[in-house]
């Protein structure tokens, strides 16, 4: 008849016919494709790599503004090194381009900034202690 026309087969046509209920109302899509099982490991596999970039050792850059989230990872690391060093306790589980979206997810960089290249404010705890000497230092001076 018209199915030619509209360019539906006649089995098209039974099925959307058994998916209407009672009152008319067509039943809503199934989404069968992605297992929840795969993306509950992509999750679990997601924070591992979360976890073992988190083990190494941060640095705030202190002079640019404060909008600015980014954390340094020292010089000596790449990518590809850390990579290397996660696939030794996890030989199946990442790619190296999973990886590397987890990583830049982070919002971490390599490299120090060039406006902060003085040692003594490598970590935290460092920063305090200088902080403190210069407090002094300033009042020192004021009082002179």
């Amino acid at each position: 008849m018209f199915l030619g026309t509209v360019g539906i087969t006649e089995g098209q046509v039974l099925t959307a016919s058994k998916k209407v209920d009672d009152q008319g109302v067509m039943e809503k899509k199934r989404r069968s494709g992605r297992s929840t099982t795969r993306e509950e490991s992509d999750r679990r596999v997601r924070d591992e790599i979360k976890a073992h970039i988190n083990r190494f050792s941060k640095m705030e850059s202190l002079f640019c503004l404060s909008s600015y989230s980014h954390q340094y990872l020292y010089s000596e690391l790449t990518l590809a090194t850390m990579y290397d060093m996660y696939k030794e306790g996890h030989p199946t589980e990442a790619s190296r381009f999973l990886y590397s979206q987890v990583f830049h997810s982070l919002k971490l960089k390599f490299h120090i900034p060039k406006k902060d290249q003085c040692g003594v404010w490598a970590t935290k705890e460092e920063k305090e202690e200088f902080r403190t000497d210069f407090d002094r230092h300033t009042a020192e001076k004021i009082d002179c």
